[in-house]
């Protein structure tokens, strides 16, 4: 039966390539058409359901009528499942029609694969495996066809959920000649260890997506054996269970933090807190009674694991009475030895500010004239005889005149003398506010040298460099800490040297 083409509606095809159409079309004007093509009556008019090729063959030769084959479909499922079969027999479909064939039909038909496969007659790892190549992008496509990768090479991109990582994984399999299983095990180390993971596994084990059963689409080897090769998955059960765990914790009474890596990182834990590792031999009823405390904080970081912190001695919350009357005994020894250490390093401070600040008033006086000079080393010396004792007694002229005939180098010589020692004689808050009046700036002016740095001892220098937000990790000896502080300081002032 001839219908006219107008009349003819074309609908999706998962094919893309349709060949050499002008070839056919030639075919078609010298032998006529051999096979009408296959429509359903829709309305008035017809809805193609195989034969675009052969359709597109007639309008390039400008024909108004083709032959077809009328066929009465009961439901829109059966259309379906036609065009599903006619595709599919075809020997020309490239792989990634056939997964776009496919998609559209498990997406229209909600079928599974092993639906689709008892139609086709297929097996259901050849509908798996179209299906899971249906995800990627055009270009990743161009390039597996351009280069003839095999099915394997694009289902081995499909286990890599980053797209830009892809895109450098066949990169390197076009440059290297990887096949499909060296593709995967090049890139392992992305893929999650059921094994490892700290929900609950058991329906992974018989996944399609556990390395361990993977030969349903391809071989694997021992390399990927225990692996999740979805990813996306396995983070979404990781946060399900983190989640989980977090609330069940608080329902217990037991604080709990989410960290966003492996360790609670800088702002997500407070200071004071000390981590209870797992070979100082705590037992997990030991665990439980901590965790009850109100001082014990759980974190859990991003791949799940717990980790138990305390705020303060953990080790007196499990001892027995005559333990913690040890322990008290302890730390009031070491209470005394430690106020007698910040006692030394007050006084240490001390000094080292005294010199600080009069070294700021030294510098920061003005050079004036000759006759000013004279004038000033009467005045200072006049007031710090008579308002000073000092353990030697300060010379000076008895008259102005004898002032005015010194050369003006003796007089910066005696000016400075005697003003080292009027400060010399005053007291730390007295020198401290002489400096300041003359616009010493602790922010600007104070800088941490060497000489500072010593005063301090290990255990000093590692709570200035937390202070001083300064990575001291790799450093051993005391040397070490203060090259580290030096080589990094930031131009930070103390708490310490502030409350001086």
């Amino acid at each position: 039966m001839e219908v006219d083409i107008s009349r003819i509606k074309v609908g999706w095809n998962p094919r893309e390539d349709f060949g050499d159409v002008g070839e056919l079309a030639r075919s078609i004007e010298e032998n006529g058409l051999f096979n009408p093509i296959t429509v359903k009556e829709s309305g008035e008019d017809f809805e193609l359901v195989a034969g675009e090729r052969r359709l597109m063959a007639h309008k390039r030769l400008g024909l108004s009528r083709i032959d077809v084959n009328i066929v009465d479909f009961s439901s829109a499922l059966s259309v379906e499942d036609a065009k599903l079969v006619e595709n599919i027999q075809r020997k020309d479909l490239n792989i990634f029609e056939e997964g776009d064939s496919f998609k559209r039909y498990t997406d229209k038909t909600k079928c599974s694969s092993e639906v689709i496969a008892k139609r086709i007659g297929k097996n259901a790892s050849y509908v798996d495996k179209r299906l899971a190549i249906a995800e990627l992008d055009t270009a990743l496509r161009e390039k597996i066809l351009k280069n003839n990768l095999s099915l394997g090479h694009a289902l081995a991109l499909t286990k890599i959920q980053d797209k830009a990582k892809r895109k450098e994984v066949l990169k390197d399999a076009l440059n290297c000649g990887y096949n499909a299983r060296a593709m995967l095990e090049s890139n392992q180390y992305s893929f999650k260890s059921v094994c490892d993971a700290c929900f609950d596994t058991s329906d992974c084990k018989k996944c399609k997506h556990n390395g361990s059963v993977q030969s349903e689409l391809f071989e694997t080897g021992k390399t990927l054996t225990g692996k999740c090769m979805k990813p996306k998955c396995f983070m979404k059960k990781l946060a399900t269970h983190r989640k989980e765990l977090k609330t069940k914790y608080e329902k217990q009474g037991v604080k709990a933090i989410l960290t966003t890596g492996d360790y609670a990182k800088d702002g997500e834990l407070t200071d004071g807190y000390d981590e209870i590792q797992d070979y100082y031999g705590i037992t997990p009823a030991q665990k439980r009674k901590i965790k009850k405390d109100p001082r014990a904080l759980v974190t859990i970081s991003l791949n799940g694991k717990e980790r138990l912190y305390f705020k303060g001695n953990w080790r007196k919350l499990l001892a027995s009475k005559k333990e913690r009357e040890e322990m008290a005994s302890h730390e009031a020894t070491q209470k005394d030895k430690d106020d007698k250490r910040k006692a030394v390093l007050k006084n240490k401070l001390c000094s080292h500010m005294f010199e600080f600040y009069k070294k700021q008033v030294e510098q920061k006086m003005k050079a004036g004239t000759k006759q000013s000079k004279a004038l000033t080393l009467f005045a200072l010396q006049n007031v710090f005889e008579r308002d000073f004792t000092l353990g030697r007694h300060v010379h000076f002229s008895p008259c102005l005149k004898d002032y005015l005939e010194m050369s003006e180098k003796t007089l910066d010589k005696e000016i400075q003398k005697t003003t080292v020692e009027y400060l010399q004689a005053m007291d730390l808050k007295d020198l401290k506010h002489q400096a300041l009046s003359v616009g010493t700036d602790l922010k600007k002016d104070f800088g941490i040298n060497r000489d500072f740095l010593e005063l301090y001892t290990v255990d000093g220098l590692t709570k200035l460099a937390r202070e001083l937000k300064t990575d001291v990790s790799n450093a051993k000896k005391k040397g070490d800490f203060v090259a580290t502080i030096l080589e990094s300081d930031k131009g930070g002032v103390p708490k310490a040297v502030m409350q001086v």
